[in-house]
């Protein structure tokens, strides 16, 4: 074979050689995935351990991704097992937390790390300030639960509660003595539309509840109303009332 024809072709093949390992390495929506076992980031295919977090931009569409709230598990829960009757998290489909369950609210200020989460449930959860504060740096929650709750609301600051952006909030099982503690609470969060208020010594319903201008569901069954407002007339979003006990 000619010495010169050979050289071409071994220098056509180490091009293509390139070239195909190189496009091996991309990933996304141009590219498509990367080979099995590579985590897809940037645009790159990798194993390197941040490479793979979906918090530092891991694309669970284009390959494999550690999602965020098993990377939470592993910081703070490892080698643990089964812990979901005191903690819980849930992603969705491109590996981000949106859902928490957190018994004693333990864990708050750490689990701020997780910015998209949208649904908070806390159990015998202290209700303060500094509780507060770490719901209000997940700014896209949008659903919160507190199954009996501790409320220290002596030291809130109203201002704070304000700049909640709750549409569903829900209080249960809990019994105080005086329900004035968590009114300042219920009725200065505006952009509620479902407020379930249950198992209180709750026994009316003031003129505060006007401020809840896009409430669209009431349920404060298992208490003793006897008096409502004339305010609630006032909510013309107002789809749903349960009172029962």
């Amino acid at each position: 074979m000619n010495l010169n024809l050979l050289f071409k072709i071994v220098n056509l093949f180490t091009i293509f050689s390139f070239v195909f390992a190189n496009e091996n390495d991309k990933c996304g929506a141009n590219t498509g995935e990367c080979p099995s076992g590579q985590c897809c980031n940037n645009g790159k295919c990798s194993t390197d351990n941040d490479h793979c977090l979906v918090s530092k931009g891991c694309q669970m569409k284009y390959g494999k991704c550690v999602d965020e709230c098993t990377e939470f598990l592993n910081i703070y829960f490892p080698d643990e097992g089964d812990i979901s009757y005191r903690f819980d998290c849930e992603s969705d489909e491109e590996g981000r937390a949106i859902y928490i369950y957190d018994r004693l609210g333990r864990y708050m200020e750490e689990l701020s790390m997780l910015k998209n989460v949208t649904e908070i449930k806390l159990r015998e959860p202290e209700i303060n300030q500094e509780t507060v504060n770490a719901l209000l740096k997940f700014e896209n929650l949008k659903s919160l639960t507190l199954q009996e709750p501790e409320f220290a609301v002596e030291n809130l600051n109203i201002d704070s509660i304000k700049k909640f952006k709750l549409t569903y909030l829900n209080l249960y099982d809990y019994i105080m003595d005086e329900y004035h503690q968590v009114e300042d609470i219920i009725y200065n969060i505006p952009s509620l539309k479902v407020l379930i208020v249950r198992t209180l010594p709750l026994t009316s319903i003031s003129d505060s509840i006007s401020n809840l201008k896009n409430l669209e569901t009431i349920n404060f069954r298992e208490n003793n109303i006897k008096e409502i407002s004339k305010k609630i007339l006032e909510l013309k979003n107002l789809k749903k009332i349960r009172f029962r006990k």
